[in-house]
């Protein structure tokens, strides 16, 4: 049963006498100044309370005593303030501490001034909040529950910290003057920007909506309990994998931690740029990726890359150390065909002879399919397969000197397969 009440019934007074189950519908362009929704001397079990079109309620609206269960709507600009001349204590739980006599509902927005003797502290008696906006003066801290903010949102005078809760939405988060500070427990999430410094000493950033992309504008510091959790599951940043960008410097510790989702498999020669950053510093001291996957954690002066199918990081000797890692328990060694230099097959400048197939471009851990190696840019290409190492090009006599004299206009280079004990070379540095 639904009961209609016209919004310009109320004027500047009024009360809503609910019957237990029915739905009480608001409607018209009216303002309901001083409405009141009443139980009686009973709880009242709400199916709804909905606003219609151009219906709004004021600040000193208040909902009745008692045990409310159904969906209960206001207006999304229906505002909660806390309430300095009664509050009691900093729970946000604590119905007494807030205007309308009960803590924030699902849609509204809310107001703490500053100037409180700390930080409203949002626990897991709050359970699952879902707020339209908020702003607060005294800063606020998390240590249970779920609070997401789902537009622009303002923090200052104190942190915006996150010591057990979960902070999501997808709205600007602005800190002016202060910090979002994530500790042991702590997780940020959601897609959203956040304009300020965020700090991530021991807690988890999760960014996206699974998946999606975070942007902080200003500096990220990830500490050595802190962890960067990502999932891939695509090839297109922000909509199919996460991305954290931040326009200023990003000094990396502690984990990344790295998930599949949506069935997704990464194949070779693909590349995730996880983060994005005016400046990189420092790097991820473990990095957990999923199994069955080539994926390798890569580095650049304003990126993290995860890379499929190679080595991220050039080995100190990128030849040996490539075939000793492919090769770990090779056949017996092949005929050397040119005693002269030693374990090595010259190739005519042609490259005739040179097998075609997936080779790793040493230089820059590339996947490529050679055909035609006359075609190739300089560089050192290695097949797996093969047991081959090809160098286009010509090389520095000096750095490839263990490959016997006279070379340095040597285009294609075959090494015969040796055992593992012949493998130590002078380091070619």
């Amino acid at each position: 049963m639904t009961t209609a009440f016209a919004a310009a019934t109320f004027g500047t007074a009024g009360t809503i006498t609910g019957v237990n189950g029915q739905t009480l519908v608001l409607t018209g362009a009216g303002s309901v100044v001083s409405a009141k929704v009443s139980a009686g001397t009973q709880p009242l079990t709400l199916g709804s309370l909905v606003l219609g079109s151009g219906t709004g309620l004021a600040s000193n609206y208040t909902l009745a005593g008692g045990t409310h269960t159904g969906a209960i709507t206001p207006s999304a600009t229906f505002g909660f303030a806390w309430d300095t001349g009664s509050a009691v204590d900093l729970r946000w739980e604590n119905a007494a501490n807030w205007n309308q006599g009960v803590a924030p509902l699902n849609g509204t927005v809310a107001t703490i001034p500053g100037g409180l003797g700390g930080s409203v502290v949002y626990s897991s008696v709050s359970g699952v909040t879902d707020l339209a906006s908020l702003t607060s003066g005294s800063g606020l801290t998390l240590t249970g529950g779920t609070l997401n903010l789902l537009g622009a949102s303002t923090f200052s005078g104190r942190p915006l910290t996150l010591a057990g809760g979960t902070l999501g939405g997808g709205g600007t988060v602005s800190l002016s003057g202060t910090t979002l500070e994530i500790l042991t427990g702590g997780v940020l999430m959601g897609a959203r920007t956040i304009v300020g410094n965020v700090n991530n000493l021991a807690g988890v950033v999760r960014p996206g909506a699974s998946p999606g992309t975070l942007t902080i504008n200003g500096n990220y510091v990830q500490g050595s309990a802190g962890t960067l959790a990502a999932e891939l599951g695509g090839s297109t940043a922000g909509t199919q994998y996460d991305q954290l960008i931040v326009t200023g410097t990003a000094s990396l510790g502690g984990a990344l931690d790295v998930t599949l989702v949506n069935g997704f498999l990464p194949v070779d020669g693909e590349t995730f740029t996880v983060v994005q950053a005016g400046t990189i510093s420092g790097t991820f001291a473990t990095s957990s990726l999923p199994a069955g996957t080539t994926l390798t954690t890569a580095y650049t002066t304003s990126s993290v890359n995860l890379a499929s199918g190679a080595s991220s990081e050039p080995p100190l000797n990128p030849i040996i150390e490539t075939i000793n890692t492919a090769v770990p328990n090779p056949p017996p060694p092949a005929p050397v065909t040119n005693p002269d230099a030693d374990f090595i097959d010259t190739l005519p400048p042609t490259g005739a002879g040179v097998p075609g197939g997936t080779y790793v471009n040493l230089d820059t851990g590339q996947i490529v399919q050679i055909s035609d190696p006359s075609l190739l840019e300089p560089g050192i290409y290695f097949n797996r397969e093969l047991d081959l190492v090809l160098v286009v090009g010509t090389v520095d006599v000096d750095q490839l000197s263990f490959l016997g004299a006279n070379m340095a206009n040597i285009e294609y280079v075959q090494f015969a397969r040796r055992s593992r004990s012949d493998r130590e070379v002078p380091n070619c540095n």
